[in-house]
């Protein structure tokens, strides 16, 4: 199985609900501590510590210096949870023009996917680019061992994904590889979803897997632009989810029944897929569960067969 230090870089799984981003107004905020020219953690009335961020805000400022509002760009709500050791860190590392792509990635984000997305996105995508702009420099290999299952699962995600990496080159002056588009993928993904980065992973993973099976049983090559096939995918990452969550369907034998008997090949597939996640995952497949996969395998197939 992929560990999870293979598909990730160090920081990721450290920073998930690390800040949560906020608007401020009518508050007058004083400097606490300065990390940079364009970083600083600041006192508000309430005596709530915030991060600030603004070009040339740290500059030519002191400890208890009142702060110019105008000069405040975004604004920032440690989560009480994460050690202030991380968030110096973190703070302390990412230069600005990284936190300002960043934020410039996750804005196109938020419009292509038409929905909020969860605010440690902000510092996992910051960290990210970070540390592949540092590989990248050093010349060191940046590889992503789940690119084609990221491409093929979340389509939306990655499309932002490659739109990122232009504005990167645009904005940095650099051309990350495109195994990086399902990178930043995988942190939309994450961002949408009540799971965290590995969770993410062993989707991806599971669905694969449940494809390649599939595909060798019956010595297809899937129509990736058609409806069942897509439906295949939603059904199986679904799946994969409850698989992950230990959650099962529920209902009663009728439509098992009637799949075992009709569709005799695609159950001996669905067989062989129940084997391979009792044995990885240690979770068994109910009849409920077991038959609507039945279904969907035929599906798939029906489909591929009127395409010869």
């Amino acid at each position: 199985m992929l560990l999870l230090s293979q598909a990730i870089p160090r920081s990721f799984l450290v920073i998930r609900s690390f800040l949560v981003f906020f608007i401020l107004a009518g508050y007058n905020m004083r400097v606490e501590k300065i990390w940079n020219n364009n970083i600083v953690s600041a006192l508000n009335e309430l005596n709530e510590e915030l991060i600030l961020i603004g070009k040339g805000i740290g500059w030519n400022v002191k400890p208890g210096s009142e702060i110019e509002p105008g000069h405040v760009e975004k604004i920032f709500r440690p989560d009480k949870s994460v050690s202030a050791k991380k968030m110096d860190q973190i703070l302390a590392e990412i230069p600005i023009d990284i936190i300002e792509v960043t934020y410039e990635i996750i804005d196109i984000a938020k419009e292509a996917l038409n929905t909020d997305l969860c605010a440690s996105v902000y510092l996992a995508i910051a960290d990210h680019i970070h540390f592949a702009v540092i590989r990248y420099r050093q010349n060191l290999p940046i590889q992503n061992p789940l690119y084609w299952e990221v491409k093929r699962l979340y389509k939306k995600e990655y499309e932002i994904g490659c739109r990122a990496l232009k504005l990167i080159q645009q904005k940095l002056n650099l051309s990350l590889p495109e195994t990086e588009a399902a990178s930043i993928a995988i942190h939309l993904a994450n961002a949408q979803m009540n799971t965290d980065i590995e969770g993410i992973i062993h989707i991806a993973q599971i669905v694969q897997n449940c494809l390649n099976i599939v595909k060798k049983d019956f010595s297809i090559e899937y129509d990736e632009d058609s409806l069942d096939y897509q439906r295949f995918i939603r059904h199986l990452m679904f799946f994969a989810e409850r698989i992950l969550s230990n959650k099962t369907l529920n209902g009663d034998d009728f439509l098992y029944k009637i799949v075992v008997r009709k569709y005799q090949r695609e159950a001996k597939t669905a067989k062989k897929i129940g084997k391979y996640i009792k044995q990885d995952f240690s979770y068994v497949l109910g009849n409920d569960e077991f038959a609507f996969l039945v279904v969907h395998i035929h599906r798939v197939l029906e489909a591929n067969s009127k395409k010869i």
